[in-house]
C-alpha cells in the first residue's frame, strides 16, 4: 500500500478545500476487541529455540501454560496443526501459543526490534507464524515511526505527523473490518510498515494521542484512504491506480506550481537504463520470453490527467528479425522498469524519456522524473510541507480528501 519517505508537475487549477465542518461518532463493533490489533512479524519463524531478557508467560485459549525466567530458553515447533512447547525437561501441545511479559509495562524483543502487547505463535499449513498483538494506539505510534520518521524530531511538522496518524487509523480500521485470517496486517508495504515501539519519539506519540479515536468518513461510510511518499506536485486519480471507482474524494488534485512536497529529498530523480537492461526487466516480468532482443523504440503512448504515464510502448526485434511490442500499462511500469539506484520499484511514473540510438536501435534511455510513490491520497512530504507554513491537520486531510469528515471511533 504503503512506500515510504525514503522509500511530476503540470500545473492545474489550485483546490481549495475547507476544513471538515462536524465531528461524528460511528460505532466500531466488527469484534468485541475492537481496538486489538494483530501483526504478521514472521510468517516462518526459522529459529525455533528462544529466550527473552524479561520474564515471561507462556498461554494458551484456555489460560496460563507456564512461566518462563529471563534468559531461560525454551523451544517450539509445528506439530499436526498446532504447536508442540518443550520448556526444560516439560512438554506441552497447544493450538496456539500466547507469550505474554509478566509485567504489562515490559516489552518483548524479536530480532533486535522492541514490541508491546503480547506475541502469539501459530501453526499455519506446517509453518510457525510470529504475531504481535497489540493495541490500536500503540500500533499507530510504530507505523508513524517507520512511515513517518524523518518528521520526528521537528515541532512544525507535528500537524503533519496527527494527519497521517488520522489516515493510517483509517486504513487500520478498514482492514480491521475485512480480516479473515489468523492476523488483521502484514508488517511491510503489503499493508503499512511497522517496526515496533520507540520510546525516544515524543512527537510521534503525541501525534497519535491529539487524534485519539479520529478517522475520515465520507457520506457516513469510513473513507478508502491511501499515501505516498511524494506525489510530485500532483495526486492521482485512484481508478488509474487501484480498483476503486467513483470516489470523489480521491480524484487527484495540484498542489500548485510551488508544490508542498519539492522539499522531499529526491523529489527529481533519474535512471540510466541500457536497452540490455530493459531487455532484462522485461524477460524477467514475463513480458518476453527469453532470448536474443534488440530494442527499436520506447516512448511514452498517453499520459493521465496529472502526467503520469499511462502507456510505456517498447518496439523490439527478436533474433529472427521479427517485430514485436510491449505495452506496460500505468502502475505497473514501477514494478516492470525497477530502480538501478534503489534497487526497488521504480519511483514514480511521472516521468518523460531522453532516448539514445546506435543506428537504427535503442543504445540507451534516460527516465527524468519526480515523485516517490503511486501517488492517491495523501503526500506525506506534501502534508510536512504545508505543516511547516503552520496548516492544521484537519486542513491537510481536507486538502488531500476534499468532502471528507472526521469522525470519532466509538469503542
Amino acid at each position: 500500500m504503503t512506500e515510504f519517505l525514503s522509500f511530476f508537475v503540470f500545473a492545474l487549477l489550485f483546490v481549495q478545500c475547507s476544513a471538515p465542518s462536524r465531528l461524528n461518532k460511528t460505532r466500531f463493533n466488527k469484534r468485541n476487541e475492537s481496538s486489538l490489533v494483530r501483526v504478521l512479524l514472521d510468517d516462518d519463524i526459522q529459529k525455533k529455540t528462544v529466550s527473552f531478557d524479561i520474564p515471561v508467560v507462556l498461554k494458551n485459549s484456555q489460560g496460563r501454560v507456564t512461566e518462563i525466567d529471563a534468559g531461560e530458553k525454551f523451544s517450539f515447533f509445528a506439530d499436526e496443526g498446532g504447536v508442540s512447547l518443550k520448556v526444560g525437561k516439560k512438554k506441552f501441545s497447544v493450538a496456539l501459543c500466547d507469550i505474554e511479559p509478566e509485567s504489562r509495562e515490559e516489552l518483548l524483543t524479536y530480532k533486535g526490534k522492541s514490541y508491546k502487547g503480547s506475541f502469539s505463535v501459530m501453526n499455519s499449513k506446517g509453518k510457525l507464524m510470529l504475531v504481535n498483538s497489540l493495541g490500536l494506539e500503540d500500533y499507530l505510534k510504530g507505523v508513524l515511526y517507520s512511515e513517518m520518521g524523518v518528521a520526528s524530531s521537528r515541532e512544525e511538522d507535528l500537524e503533519a505527523l496527527k494527519a497521517f496518524a488520522v489516515c493510517a487509523r483509517n486504513y487500520t480500521v478498514m482492514r480491521l473490518r475485512q480480516s479473515g485470517r489468523q492476523f488483521d496486517l502484514y508488517s511491510d508495504i503489503r499493508d503499512q510498515v511497522y517496526g515496533g515501539y520507540h520510546p525516544s519519539k515524543t512527537l510521534i506519540s503525541r501525534a497519535v494521542d491529539e487524534t485519539a479515536n479520529l478517522i475520515l468518513k465520507y457520506n457516513g461510510e469510513l473513507a478508502t484512504v491511501y499515501y505516498s511518499s511524494s506525489c510530485g506536485g500532483r495526486t492521482e486519480k485512484a481508478d488509474n491506480v487501484f480498483s476503486q471507482k467513483n470516489l470523489p474524494y480521491l480524484a487527484g488534485m495540484s498542489e500548485g506550481d510551488d508544490a508542498y512536497c519539492q522539499i522531499a529529498p529526491g523529489y527529481e530523480w533519474e535512471e540510466n537504463y541500457s536497452a540490455r537492461d530493459i531487455i532484462g526487466f522485461l524477460t524477467g516480468s514475463g513480458y518476453i520470453k527469453k532470448g536474443d532482443y534488440t530494442i527499436k523504440d520506447i516512448e511514452i503512448k498517453s499520459r493521465f490527467e496529472s502526467g503520469r504515464v499511462n502507456e510505456l510502448n517498447i518496439s523490439l526485434e527478436n533474433g529472427k528479425g521479427e517485430p514485436m511490442n510491449v505495452t506496460i500499462i500505468g502502475n505497473k511500469i514501477r514494478y516492470v522498469i525497477r530502480s538501478k539506484a534503489s534497487k526497488s520499484l521504480l519511483k514514480s511514473t511521472m516521468f518523460d524519456l531522453k532516448p539514445q540510438y546506435e543506428g537504427q536501435n535503442l543504445e540507451r534511455v534516460t527516465f527524468h522524473g519526480r515523485g516517490n510513490g503511486h501517488g492517491v491520497g495523501l503526500c506525506q512530504w506534501g502534508a510536512i510541507g504545508q505543516s511547516r507554513t503552520g496548516r492544521k491537520f484537519e486542513d491537510i486531510l481536507s486538502f488531500y480528501f476534499p468532502g471528507t469528515e472526521l469522525s470519532e471511533i466509538e469503542q
